[in-house]
């Protein structure tokens, strides 16, 4: 009996090599056979939707992020897990992402917009029709209108605007100068809302909604809203029973009703000129309705387009500045910094174009603002043909949606470094560690169209605000309803804001807000960038 002990140790060895070397040789395999390996559920988490939630407590849309971050191997960078009855990859190397982004379908390559196979797809079509933020790549329309409204957004058109840019900042500040007289708390991502979607409207369609002149907000983001609120009911729901959810859907339906609404009404009174381009050039409505080379664009999509500009370009802006006021009160060192900036290049100028580039740091405040909380968390994409290999190795089936996580692109230490978390704007001295590292409009022939509106427009922004105000958070406050509060104290990783911070997690562009308590700052104060 006793030399059998050696014997069973030989065999347990033998047995233990023998399943190592079957182990390895399944994963060589496995990457030679081209698949891509699982995106595991975190510990408590039984479905993929649960895990989202989990993840995104502050918002949705960074849960896929964070839950990338914490499961999917950075030597690999690319993993994939059945969402919404589809499998799906997703992507945290800036490699592979680059490589999706670079060859899209609009330049010749085969990876594209799509929603196809998504149960989303027809109410994407419903709701918010084929504009440029939707509309499929495939969509012959999406290359018409894109050709025809690169003109409102060039650089010269968009400089022209700043006068008006100006005026509506002006008018935020009229607001908010009101409220300092009555000593209370105000959110600012309300006033940014007000202010935001008023300057895309007069900018873009020579509309003036005057959304400061009501204690409530204008009835499109109200409409929006609920219509988004909807489509997230509709994800508590598997995706074969939303056929059962009469209530969601009529609601949905009456949403899109008062959206639509809305934009028809702004199209009927330029065609009745009521209406005109307020600036020294043609606005996104002329243009549309006049078309270009011959290329005219049918009602609907003009409906479509004027739908995109007026949620994407207010609600996104919107979430970014409000983001931007939170990060400088967490961090007053910051803040100073900044103001001396503002205070060297303007004095007491007028502010105008020119003055932008004399003010680097108001630049990388911006950056680091959506490098941390990029309004927009994610995009998708999809491969077009069949059998494509991505980086050469992973192998991608026709139609396979593809996740190209801008939250875990921004947030990812093995590219930003151990303090990846920290909202440090002089990291921008050097510039993003990769191209595809930090990508908050996209990229590519597909990247947002109004970029450079939007970046104006919160310089300016901030500009008006900081000169203006002081601000400071009260001692105590209560997220308002529908809203949740992150705790500084949060073991949420990323990012580390320093302060309690309000998050709406069912909000279509993310962005963090708190009660801010304002007191004018006088020139003095704002000459020695201080409170």
């Amino acid at each position: 009996m006793s030399n059998s002990k050696p014997d069973v140790r030989l065999l347990g060895a033998v047995g233990a090599g023998a399943a190592a070397v079957a182990v390895l040789l399944l994963r060589l395999w496995r990457k030679e056979d081209g698949r891509i390996p699982e995106l595991k559920l975190p510990e408590g988490s039984f479905f993929s939707i649960q895990a989202l939630f989990t993840f995104g407590k502050d918002n949705f849309n960074y849960g896929t992020g964070r839950w990338i971050l914490q499961c999917c191997d950075p030597k690999v960078g690319i993993c994939a897990r059945t969402i919404l009855g589809q499998k799906t990859v997703l992507l945290r190397d800036p490699d592979l992402v680059q490589e999706v982004m670079k060859q899209n379908h609009q330049a010749g390559g085969g990876y594209g917009k799509s929603f196809k196979g998504s149960p989303f797809d027809p109410l994407v079509d419903s709701t918010f029709g084929r504009g440029l933020f939707f509309a499929e790549d495939q969509d012959a329309e999406w290359h018409a209108a894109h050709k025809i409204l690169s003109k409102a957004f060039s650089h010269r058109s968009i400089l022209s605007l700043v006068p008006l840019m100006c005026e509506q900042a002006d008018k935020l500040v009229s607001a908010l100068q009101q409220e300092t007289a009555h000593g209370k708390a105000v959110f600012l991502y309300d006033y940014m809302v007000k202010m935001a979607l008023d300057t895309v409207a007069v900018c873009s369609m020579g509309t003036r909604f005057n959304s400061f002149d009501s204690q409530t907000q204008h009835p499109f983001p109200v409409a929006f809203q609920d219509a988004m609120d909807c489509m997230f009911g509709l994800l508590k729901m598997p995706a074969q029973l939303w056929w059962l959810c009469f209530w969601t859907k009529a609601n949905l339906k009456k949403s899109v009703h008062r959206l639509n609404r809305i934009i028809d009404d702004v199209i009927q009174k330029r065609i009745n000129g009521e209406t005109r381009s307020l600036g020294n050039q043609p606005d996104l409505m002329e243009i549309m309705l006049e078309g270009k080379d011959g290329s005219q664009l049918s009602k609907q999509n003009i409906r479509s387009q004027i739908l995109t500009f007026l949620f994407a370009g207010h609600d996104s802006t919107a979430a970014a500045m409000s983001s931007l006021f939170v990060f400088l009160i967490a961090n007053p060192d910051v803040e100073a910094k900044l103001m001396a900036e503002i205070q060297d290049a303007l004095g007491s100028d007028v502010l105008s174009a020119g003055h932008f580039s004399k003010m680097p740091y108001l630049d990388w405040c911006l950056k680091e603002t959506m490098r941390l909380l990029p309004p927009a968390g994610s995009i998708q994409r999809m491969s077009f043909e069949c059998d494509m290999m991505l980086g050469g190795r992973w192998k991608l089936e026709r139609h396979t949606p593809i996740i190209v996580d801008i939250f875990a692109l921004h947030n990812d230490p093995e590219s930003w470094g151990a303090d990846a978390a920290l909202f440090k704007p002089e990291r921008w001295a050097t510039g993003a560690p990769h191209p595809c590292s930090y990508m908050p409009f996209a990229a590519g022939p597909r990247g947002c169209i109004g970029k450079e509106f939007s970046l104006i427009e919160q310089k300016i922004v901030a500009i008006k605000l900081l000169q203006s105000f002081a601000m400071r958070c009260p001692k105590t406050w209560k997220p308002r309803e529908g809203s949740v509060v992150i705790e500084a104290s949060d073991p949420m990783p990323q990012p580390i804001i320093g302060i309690d911070a309000e998050f709406n997690p069912l909000q279509f562009f993310a962005g963090a807000s708190t009660p801010v308590l304002l007191t004018a700052r006088t020139r003095t104060m704002a000459a020695h960038g201080g409170a």
